[in-house]
């Protein structure tokens, strides 16, 4: 979405903008059903490694001394 507008402001093609405008409106509905609580901040999925069983390790540089 940040893209698009950046590329709009580019060029400021209207047409190439709305043959956008579905996707960026899907990628926004997908955003907003990712605020669980409602509090405007969207919650994200982090499927890291750090977030795994050694993240702490990985955090703090002691996966090594493992």
């Amino acid at each position: 979405m940040i893209n698009t507008a950046e590329q709009f402001d580019l060029c400021g093609d209207i047409e190439w903008l709305k043959s956008h405008k579905a996707g960026c409106e899907k990628a926004l509905d997908w955003l907003i059903r990712r605020d669980s609580n409602g509090n405007g901040i969207f919650e994200m999925m982090n499927n890291s490694i750090v977030s795994g069983p050694y993240g702490p390790q990985l955090r703090n540089g002691t996966l090594c001394d493992i």
